[in-house]
């Protein structure tokens, strides 16, 4: 599908329960990578991936079209594909899609 997908499986894994970043707008996976290194370091399995239209992720449609409803099925199917729930970190607008993921 072309969505930029950052995945950080630490060596010694300490916590079964997977960590997903969602980034806000104008940013991409690429803003979680410090943090993401750094709990790789303290145990955790992390995965953030850019909004389509955001990162290195291609556009779907046009961004005036790219409602909050869009990014939150999006998100989503991020967790969908987890195979477990993970706990959910977002910043700025994806803050807002991970409260309204939290909430269903």
């Amino acid at each position: 599908d072309g969505i930029e997908r950052v995945i950080y499986t630490p060596q010694g894994r300490r916590f079964e329960t997977p960590l997903l970043f969602q980034h806000g707008m104008w940013h991409g996976a690429w803003c979680w990578r410090p943090w993401q290194e750094l709990l790789a370091e303290w145990g955790w399995e992390s995965h953030a991936h850019s909004l389509p239209g955001h990162g290195r992720s291609p556009q779907q449609r046009p961004m005036r079209w790219c409602t909050l409803q869009y990014y939150y099925e999006f998100l989503n199917s991020e967790i969908l594909c987890q195979g477990r729930l993970p706990v959910l970190v977002g910043h700025s607008m994806g803050s807002l899609i991970a409260l309204e993921a939290a909430a269903r």
